[in-house]
């Protein structure tokens, strides 16, 4: 019966352990704009980073990211705030913003 209880501890500990592993985050990277919707993106470089760090071409800020949206925050001088739809396929994030305009990138690192 002992044997038994010290198994069941033995198997819940090792399933915490696990499951309080950080993931990597499949975002970090350097991506570069390959299409878009909107002139405004045309020669974007977005920089992603595992500590949060985001970087482009109008500054540097902190990024969130959940299931399907990106959220880049205080960013460029006046510190803005903006969200992203976004959809990963292998090295390709396509990121929609709120006014519908779509940014194809690719990871270049």
């Amino acid at each position: 019966m002992k044997k038994k209880i010290l198994a069941i501890l033995l198997a819940l500990v090792t399933i915490l352990i696990l499951a309080s592993c950080e993931q990597k985050n499949s975002l970090v990277g350097v991506w570069d704009v390959v299409d878009s919707t909107s002139s405004t993106y045309d020669d974007w470089e977005l920089e992603l980073y595992e500590d949060g760090t985001a970087i482009y071409e109008y500054g540097t800020g902190r990024y969130v990211s959940t299931a399907n949206t990106l959220t880049l925050l205080n960013m460029g001088v006046m510190g803005t705030k903006s969200e992203y739809s976004y959809e990963l396929k292998g090295d390709y994030l396509t990121l929609i913003d709120e006014d519908g305009d779509s940014i194809k990138l690719e990871r270049v690192e």
